[in-house]
């Protein structure tokens, strides 16, 4: 056998890559799990937050009942899709981060990984099954570091020196207003 032929390596390289593709009808097996017991399981504390629910509350924090047919509203796809997202996130992080804590940092590491522009032209060109076999993962592992380091790098620069944590500060607060005015 030549192992010096590029064409055999082709074909092994793109046989490797077909395979997870490919789908095996396999039988399924039956597992009798009536003798089964359960012994342990986890609970996570997600937070703890103050329901208002005491008569003469403000009338914004009543339950308002249903008062007419058809006042159902269509979800918006966005709010839906982020919906989702924040709750894949709180299954993975058990931790009591609040929505916009989480959806803030989500953010950032899409916004680094966009630059990665490997990873974007395996996005478009690929399936999103494919596109996990490729630079993704790695591209993930890469920016949740430098962000880490930038984010630390920045924190350090604000609480060491007293101008730049002052300047920062007029920064943001120019920041709010404008939200507040929006």
């Amino acid at each position: 056998m030549d192992y010096d032929d590029d064409e055999l390596e082709k074909l092994s390289l793109f046989a490797y890559h077909l395979r997870p593709l490919l789908h095996e009808e396999k039988d399924l097996v039956h597992i009798d799990l009536s003798d089964l017991e359960m012994t342990h399981y986890r609970l996570n504390k997600q937070g703890v937050r103050h329901l208002q629910l005491e008569e003469g509350m403000n009338e914004e924090y009543r339950l308002k009942g249903i008062t007419d047919l058809g006042t159902g509203r269509f979800k918006d796809e966005e709010i839906e899709f982020l919906s989702d997202i924040i709750a894949r996130l709180n299954e993975i992080f058990a931790e009591d981060f609040t929505d916009d804590d989480l959806f803030n940092y989500t953010n950032t590491i899409v916004d680094k990984v966009r630059e990665n522009d490997v990873v974007m032209k395996q996005l478009e060109n690929n399936s999103p099954d494919q596109a996990l076999m490729g630079d993704l993962p790695n591209a993930v592992e890469h920016a949740v570091i430098e962000t880490m380091e930038i984010h630390e790098n920045f924190a350090k620069q604000l609480l060491e020196d007293e101008d730049k944590s002052s300047l920062f500060g007029n920064i943001l607060l120019r920041m709010l207003l404008k939200q507040i005015e929006a």
